[in-house]
């Protein structure tokens, strides 16, 4: 399971960059009571490239019929930064 999608971000002297069709990972989940967090890395399209990993906070649904991962990819989805991004 992952995302592709073109990202606008800054590198490191803070000019902004368009990274063509990425791919985008969501590398590890945490669900604990103090709540979730996924981990997503962002790779070049063909993955031989690391672009930048982040972390997002989301609220889980410990009681749904979605497992950790889903739930994950269904928030990430709705951030500005990956609206629009195609499942691959």
């Amino acid at each position: 399971m992952a995302l592709k999608k073109t990202i606008v971000a800054l590198d490191n002297f803070g000019v902004e960059v368009s990274l063509k069709d990425c791919y985008i990972k969501v590398s590890n989940v945490q669900f604990s009571k103090a709540g979730c967090k996924a981990f997503v890395t962002v790779y070049s399209a063909d993955q031989s490239v690391q672009h930048f990993r982040e972390e997002h906070d989301f609220v889980g649904d410990y009681a749904g019929d979605k497992n950790a991962l889903e739930q994950a990819y269904q928030h990430i989805k709705q951030l500005s930064k990956f609206a629009g991004a195609m499942d691959c």
